[in-house]
């Protein structure tokens, strides 16, 4: 077995996955005529879900000690990650007198926001992003609870996992379930099935039946990348069974270092993509809001509406193409908040994460 899961030591991979979610979700949100194109933000999303599902399930199923002292530690250390700058952020765009927050701060506060976004349709807000990481938050409220009351029962755990999966896909693909229907994007349910899937592969990965012959093939590999891009462009819902299915596949394949093209392999382990999915979640949180409020009151009425497009000649089209320039400025923004709140907040509380729940 790799040693990552016997001595829960660190896989640099993870980092480059997360670097790529993070940039598949800013091309989505910034890069509007290839956003409009393909579904490259809900890819980025599952494979946050399908990685955040497979760590934790490990994580808990690995703990030893009685169900409130492990769950007391989970919570404690993801609060730590998690709380500080999600709060930061609604605090002071409540406390500023941003609308939506001061229309929605209880369901903001809760980590309910996605069901709050669903029942009255919002749209174009500074929040309308933090609806995935209420998902995340719900699941992990419950899902420690069933691992630790169902680990000594692994073929029960495993229904469960697959349960989940399975009616998340139905409702997904088919919308089985009219009365939640309304809540199929954004709600726990069904949207829990890419931390499932993560979960399940942890657990097959635990027990190791997954062949490694089967990882060797290379073709699997370039195949899997097109018949993701096909997924991705090609409208339809068939993508929420494909999209997880291939993030696992990936994920699996990193856990048994088993990555035959090296040029993959070397790429997700660069020290700046490593570094940029290190801070993934803060420029995941903060992008939205920079760019509202950046375009708000700076770019449209000081930057680009100011300028003579008709004195620009060829590049006179760029009036309709805001969206190259966006891309890259605020990207840019959104690493350079990310960096400075990891290092002067996140890292400082991290630290503490085993002094207080260890």
């Amino acid at each position: 077995m790799p040693p990552f899961m016997s001595s829960m030591r660190y896989i640099k991979q993870f980092d480059g996955i997360r670097f790529i979610a993070i940039a598949l979700v800013l091309l989505q949100h910034f890069a509007y005529s290839i956003g409009n194109r393909m579904s490259a933000g809900y890819f980025g999303v599952e494979l946050f879900f399908a990685l955040s599902g497979f760590l934790i399930t490990r994580i808990i199923y690995d703990s030893r000690g009685s169900i409130g002292s492990i769950y007391k530690k989970f919570i404690g250390r993801r609060a730590l990650r998690i709380f500080p700058i999600y709060y930061l952020v609604i605090g002071i765009l409540y406390f500023t007198g941003d609308p939506t927050a001061n229309k929605y701060i209880v369901p903001l506060s809760t980590y309910t926001f996605n069901y709050t976004i669903a029942e009255h349709g919002l749209k174009g807000i500074p929040f309308i992003h933090v609806w995935s990481l209420c998902v995340e938050e719900q699941f992990y409220i419950i899902w420690p609870f069933v691992i630790l009351l169902l680990r000594n029962r692994f073929k029960w755990l495993l229904a469960a996992l697959v349960s989940i999966i399975f009616l998340g896909w139905l409702q997904m693909v088919f919308l089985v379930f009219p009365m939640s229907e309304g809540y199929t994007y954004l709600g726990l349910f069904p949207r829990a099935y890419a931390l499932a899937l993560g979960g399940l592969a942890a657990l097959l990965c635990e027990k190791n039946p997954v062949p490694h012959r089967w990882l060797q093939i290379k073709w699997l590999e370039p195949a899997s990348i097109l018949v993701l891009i096909l997924s991705l462009t090609i409208p339809h819902r068939s993508m929420y069974v494909i999209a997880p299915c291939i993030a696992t596949f990936w994920l699996v394949k990193i856990y048994y270092q088993s990555i035959q093209f090296t040029f993959i392999d070397r790429f997700l382990q660069l020290r700046w993509v490593m570094y940029l999915g290190r801070i993934s979640y803060g420029i995941y949180l903060y992008h939205i809001p920079v760019s509202v409020y950046f375009t708000k009151y700076i770019f449209n009425p000081y930057i680009w509406n100011k300028i003579n497009f008709k004195a620009l000649g060829p590049l006179a089209g760029l009036q309709h193409q805001v969206w190259v320039v966006k891309i890259v400025l605020y990207t840019a923004l959104a690493i350079g908040v990310a960096h400075v709140s990891f290092k002067f907040i996140e890292q400082p509380l991290l630290k503490m994460k085993d002094k207080w729940f260890a």
